[in-house]
């Protein structure tokens, strides 16, 4: 992975990787819902592909990599100054019986 040639789409689906988010969509569009910006689980599923040539890839807007990135700053700070990955945690799915 060389950081330098990545694209904003692929910094943002590492970012939502690393941050749990991936495990818990809904928790993120309502963050995004906070801050302003109306998205929904397909919306961020098309700014985590990185081939532009997918008929579903859509560059995902900078507000939403500074909504990630203070989040992860955010996490930090609630944590005497020490990122814990994920900092979001995973939606527990309901077993079968």
């Amino acid at each position: 992975m060389n950081l330098l040639s990545m694209t904003k789409n692929q910094i943002f689906n590492l970012l939502y990787n690393l941050s749990g988010y991936s495990f818990n969509e809904k928790a993120f569009v309502e963050l995004l819902k906070k801050r302003g910006f109306e998205a929904s689980t397909g919306k961020i599923r098309n700014w985590r592909r990185a081939n532009t040539d997918n008929q579903n890839y859509r560059p995902v807007p900078d507000f939403v990599l500074e909504v990630i990135f203070e989040e992860f700053f955010k996490a930090k700070r609630a944590n005497d100054g020490v990122l814990t990955l994920p900092f979001i945690q995973p939606v527990k799915k309901i077993e079968e019986k």
